[in-house]
């Protein structure tokens, strides 16, 4: 969703329910014109949005009264996540690693992608920061494909002439040199890292490298 939108239905699952603030939306719906028209569908029809999530919340409301609970927060999790976290290996599914190495990447950003890169250069203008671009943890035959086919490069050159205006862009760094990730070490998606130990071990490298930034 935040390459090209392929399901607009997704997209606004995702990111109008999460970007709420006036501004946020507004940016949004200039690249996104659709993205608040939610389709009408029959309650039976659209079971997760009309059913099941008010059904879910509803029985939390009451279960959290009858305990006298305080309402439901997000967990702040481990402090400093372990590097060396015990780890679990997903299924490889072929043909969604196959479908992932022929979709490669889109090596020119889409128009939302390019603004934001533009707005975030003129913050670091105006209020005195330095950007950093990295990039997370990919399944190595992705990677190999991607860079082989010279996507990779393509995509960090649009990257670098988008900011160049504004900010400099020095070396992207690329987690993907500290470890090494296999498609079993994902989601069939091939995007979100698979089980806790993959994700707290990334954690820890990207804890390192916040860290030594410099102040």
């Amino acid at each position: 969703m935040y390459g090209w939108v392929s399901d607009i239905r997704l997209v606004r699952y995702n990111l109008w329910h999460t970007f709420q603030q006036y501004d946020e939306r507004s940016f949004l719906k200039a690249y996104l014109p659709d993205i608040d028209r939610r389709d009408w569908f029959p309650a039976i029809a659209d079971l997760q949005v009309h059913i099941v999530e008010p059904f879910f919340s509803l029985l939390k409301r009451r279960y959290l009264a009858f305990r006298g609970g305080e309402a439901a927060r997000i967990g702040s999790g481990s402090l400093d996540p372990d590097p060396n976290a015990a780890t679990d290996v997903a299924m490889v599914d072929p043909n969604a690693l196959n479908e992932a190495i022929l979709e490669g990447l889109r090596t020119v950003p889409a128009p939302i992608n390019t603004a934001a890169l533009r707005q975030l250069c003129l913050l670091s203008e105006q209020l005195g920061f330095r950007l950093k671009v990295v990039w997370p943890p990919l399944v190595s035959e992705i990677e190999d494909a991607v860079v082989s086919s010279g996507a990779l490069a393509e995509l960090e050159g649009h990257i670098r002439s988008i900011m160049a205006d504004h900010c400099r862009i020095d070396e992207i760094f690329d987690f993907n040199r500290i470890r090494t990730y296999t498609a079993a070490n994902f989601h069939r998606d091939m995007v979100h890292l698979f089980g806790e130990g993959w994700e707290q071990r990334y954690a820890s490298d990207l804890r390192r490298y916040l860290s030594e930034l410099p102040d």
